[in-house]
């Protein structure tokens, strides 16, 4: 192996050269190997099979999720014009917060999270003012907030994609660059790091809940 790339390598990912076998690595780490399988399974309630084990072993709260039945098809599908006219989607802002809301029917998703609505027109729907001069270009939000000289940070989803792991809890205090939960897209999982020194304000997302771009993980004050 060339020597710049194994010093490369060492200090990216913080480890020293070695030549034990990783199968070994891997099992005393209680993080991961067949214990800490067996365990996630033991929680979940699930048979210690040798399937099962393996597919907890290999994708931890993943394969927990669809050992259980809830994992959920990550799909694309394309829609007909008569089903995009039924959905919207609205950036809604309520007392200085931001919401994604995106009317299907008589379902509504806010943020990730489904509620059930009654939309109905009214003799007002329809009626528009006279178009308003338009607005000077904004500047696009950034993925990641930056850190904030004072008031509350919002850490946002970098890209869509679904909640696998969630690693705080409200109150916590953080630093800049530890991982507050992690965000699975094409089956890449990315960590969503603190921007700032601060403690934990509100999560607003759960385990498991689909988000999109630009979409409020984390609060921090």
């Amino acid at each position: 192996p060339d020597p710049k790339i194994i010093k490369l390598s060492q200090d990216q990912i913080g480890l020293e050269p070695t030549t034990k076998s990783p199968r070994l690595i891997n099992d005393e780490d209680p993080g991961k190997g067949r214990g800490a399988a067996e365990a996630l399974l033991k929680a979940a309630g699930l048979p210690l099979s040798d399937e099962n084990v393996f597919i907890a072993a290999t994708c931890m709260e993943k394969g927990i999720t669809y050992l259980k039945g809830e994992a959920k098809v990550m799909v694309r599908k394309h829609r007909t014009a008569a089903e995009k006219s039924r959905q919207q989607t609205y950036a809604v802002s309520i007392d200085g917060r931001e919401y994604s809301v995106q009317i299907n029917d008589k379902t509504a998703l806010v943020n990730g999270k489904s509620y059930n609505v009654n939309v109905k027109e009214t003799e007002e729907t329809g009626k528009a003012n006279a178009p308003s001069a338009p607005r000077k270009a904004e500047a696009a939000p950034s993925r990641t907030a930056e850190p904030a000289s004072n008031g509350p940070v919002e850490i946002k989803a970098p890209m869509p994609g679904s909640i696998i792991r969630i690693l705080t809890t409200p109150g916590a205090r953080v630093v800049s660059g530890d991982t507050l939960l992690v965000l699975e897209s094409m089956k890449m999982e990315t960590d969503i790091k603190a921007t700032s020194i601060g403690s934990i304000s509100t999560i607003e997302v759960s385990a498991g809940d689909q988000v999109a771009a630009g979409q409020i993980l984390v609060r921090l004050n």
